[in-house]
């Protein structure tokens, strides 16, 4: 019988879910109500409440799947094989991809998470993080990098501008995530050819 009962939500969520998304993409975020959410996913509106508290929470449920399979893709990127600079680039486009899908969702994530970086609901973004600390410490080890650099300073700038490209790009200032990426990657290099110009110090 709990199996059952666990199908059955399970079955709920996911048909909220894709209710949620559908009318976001149709209507806009700010234009769909829970109201009807629930109604084009089939299920009471105090239904709806059970799973998620508010409508961003159903973006962010969404959004931590998406990521969960860019974390996998990245893993699967054989790090050994390629610099830094070309790890830190894979990261970037595979978190930009999974979570920045249109800017409503964009704009959601940078409210609900990249603000709250380091809070229990904010675990994404800090392992994003984590992995560029990794990738720093890796590339100190090849000589890729100064060996005296602070893989944590560097792994928070390059969070730092990933962030503020999220948010240009959220405001109209940056086109699409295309641009983004480039324009990050752009000022990554920078970044490294200036540790590479330090080897020494």
């Amino acid at each position: 019988m709990s199996g059952k009962r666990q199908a059955i939500k399970r079955n709920n969520k996911e048909s909220i879910v894709k209710a949620a998304m559908k009318l976001f993409s149709n209507k806009g975020f700010e234009k769909t109500r829970i109201k009807d959410i629930a109604q084009q996913a089939n299920v009471a509106t105090g239904t709806f409440y059970n799973y998620f508290p508010k409508k961003e929470d159903v973006i962010l449920y969404f959004i931590d799947n998406q990521i969960e399979k860019a974390g996998k893709e990245v893993d699967e990127y054989d790090f050994l094989e390629h610099t830094a600079i070309e790890r830190i680039e894979k990261i970037i486009a595979s978190y930009l991809k999974a979570t920045f899908q249109n800017k409503a969702f964009a704009k959601v994530v940078a409210q609900e998470r990249i603000g709250k970086v380091g809070k229990k609901s904010n675990i994404n973004e800090f392992n994003m993080i984590r992995r560029f600390f990794k990738v720093i410490e890796m590339g100190k080890k090849k000589n890729e990098i100064n060996k005296n650099a602070d893989a944590q300073y560097i792994a928070n700038l390059i969070f730092s501008v990933y962030t503020t490209h999220v948010i240009t790009w959220i405001n109209g200032i940056i086109k699409n995530r295309n641009e983004c990426i480039k324009s990050i990657n752009h000022i990554i290099k920078l970044i490294f050819d200036d540790l590479r110009g330090n080897m020494d110090g």
